[in-house]
Order: C-alpha cells, then structure tokens, then sequence
C-alpha cells in the first residue's frame, strides 16, 4: 500500500457513530488517509460502506470497496452501484445470498477498539436493568412488549429517543452518555429487530460487557460467542443470573473484541501499526466528546447545562489520566 493511499467511509441511511470511530481506527492503523467523501471517488483508493442503499451509482470508483453488512436489512447487489470497482469485499456474519456478484466474502463483524471505549475504573454498579437504545416500531414482538412491561412497571431504565410514541418519557443520549450510563449498570437488556436476530448482533453485545454491564438478550442471538451475553426466551425482573466481576468481564470483553479486530484486519489483508492506536484512542474520545457536545445543543440537553458539562468534564479527566498512566 502507498503512503498516500485514501479512504472514504460511507453510510447512506444513517451514520452509527460508534461504529464510524472503530472503523475510522481499523482504516487509519492500516496507514489509509481518511477523506470526507468525494463527489467523483475517481481519486480514492478504498471505498468502506457500513450501511444503507446507495442512491447514486459510482462509476467513477474503480479502487477496492469494503462493505459492512452489520445491520443485515437488506441484500444489495453492490455491483450494480459500483460497476468498476477493482474489488468487493463483504463482511458480514451471514454468507450473502448474492455470494457470486462479490470478489470475496469475510466473515466477521464491525471492527471494536476497547481502548476506546473502556472505562478506566469499575466502582458501585446499579443493580437495576438499563434499555439504552431509540424506540423501534415493532408490531406485536414478544419480546418487545415484554420490555415495554418492565419499562412501565419501573424494573428497567431507559434511555434514548422516540419512546414518547408509547407514552414513554425517556430522554435521548449521545454515545458518550450511553457509555457512561452503561459503565454505571450491571446489567442491561438487548433488543433487536426479528430479521435481524440470528444474523448480526446488537451494538449492546459488544459495548456493555466492555463496561462490565452484562447484556440480557433474545434466544439464539450471540451467534458470535461473546463474552457478557445472557440468553433468554423471555424478558423478565426475575432473572437469576450468576455473580459476575465488571471487571474481570469487561477485561475479558476487551481481549475477546481485541482479538477479533485483528482477525478482521487480517482477513482484509490490512497490516495494522498498532504503535499509532494510543494516539488514535485519543483523537477518537476527542472526536466523542465534540459529537456529545453537537448532540446536547441540536436536543436542547445544554438547559439547564450543569449534567452535561459535569459528565463532559469528568470523562474527558478519566480519559486523560488513563492515557497518561
């Protein structure tokens, strides 16, 4: 690879921004110059597209293109967007089902950075659930409806948006506020679309057990074995559930989501300097910490602006510490 080889990440629905980060790590450490996106591509040397349908076709583009399937909505022909591209390379957890119209299928999932993410200490966890995640329009799901009970009979805490569609007062939160919320909890509950359980994971199954929170998930869906993840057929309050360490949890998240990112990279014939990755965990809380900021002033969260800055402050003094220890 040259030393001015460039690299667009793409999103054409919506931009996970936690998943934009560990991307945006994987790519940097693999020596690619990461570039907003262009209008003609003809100048890039990898295009990494992490979710949505394209809206335009890429002609233009005649580099190596990466494709994220991690949401598992839909299954694209990317060949018909991206007709010259030198190579499609499809990563997903489930082999597509248009197979023949890529160059090469990598099993695995989204890059994780636990650096990034981890808290630098583990003290006094609540004990009860937390649900960090928007409202999803599910029609009649069991186990939705079984979460919406604990919710109303006030078993679980709950964070995020659009929950007021159900007369559910919950307040939206930023990624870094969900970390910290989920470096406060023992326990959190996963919920995901029926389509895609089986198939991919919950973002829950790789940030909680980072932060020592166990996740409570639907039956048969930690397809990729990792650690903190409780399996259930039903969502209830009285879970018996083993004593579990947050912090031998969260260190052992951390070597199982380590060792699974440079497997990927691998897979992806990318070689990682990795004496590069403490300066890009700190650039990438910075870019946290201005995407919290963003996030507090669009949902009117900055009023009154105490809780904000309070956590701000105190996450970015953690973060500093640790990087200076």
């Amino acid at each position: 690879m040259r030393n001015d080889s460039t690299c667009s990440i793409l999103s054409f629905d919506y931009l996970d921004f936690d998943v934009y980060l560990n991307t945006r790590t994987l790519y940097t450490l693999a020596g690619f110059k990461i570039t907003p996106p262009s209008l003609t591509y003809s100048s890039l040397d990898l295009l990494v597209v992490l979710r949505g349908i394209p809206t335009q076709s890429f002609g233009a583009f005649s580099g190596v293109l990466h494709v994220f399937d991690y949401v598992r909505e839909l299954s694209i022909d990317y060949s018909l967007f991206f007709p010259n591209a030198s190579e499609i390379v499809y990563v997903s957890l489930v082999s597509p089902s248009h197979l023949r119209l890529v160059d090469r299928f990598v099993y695995g999932y989204v890059p994780v950075f636990p650096p990034i993410w981890r808290s630098p200490s583990f003290k006094a966890k609540d004990p009860k659930p937390v649900h960090i995640a928007n409202y999803k329009p599910m029609n009649n799901d069991s186990y939705q409806q079984q979460l919406v009970n604990l919710i109303h009979n006030r078993s679980v805490n709950v964070y995020g948006a659009k929950w007021d569609r159900i007369n559910i007062n919950a307040a939206p939160v930023s990624y870094l506020t969900a970390n910290y919320y989920l470096s406060k909890s023992l326990i959190c509950f996963g919920l995901m679309y029926p389509y895609q359980r089986g198939k991919s994971l919950s973002g829950r199954m790789w940030q909680a057990p980072l932060q020592g929170c166990l996740v409570i998930s639907e039956a048969a869906t930690n397809i990729f074995d990792c650690p903190g993840i409780v399996e259930v057929t039903q969502f209830s309050s009285g879970l018996i559930l083993k004593n579990t360490d947050p912090l031998s949890l969260s260190i052992q998240a951390s070597n199982f989501w380590f060792e699974k990112t440079l497997k990927l990279a691998a897979d992806l014939h990318l070689s990682l300097d990795l004496s590069r990755l403490p300066f890009e965990v700190f650039y990438s809380r910075i870019l946290l910490i201005k995407q919290h900021l963003i996030f507090c002033f669009d949902n009117n969260l900055l009023s009154p602006a105490k809780h904000s800055f309070i956590l701000l402050k105190a996450r970015t003094r953690s973060f500093v510490k640790k990087l200076l220890n």
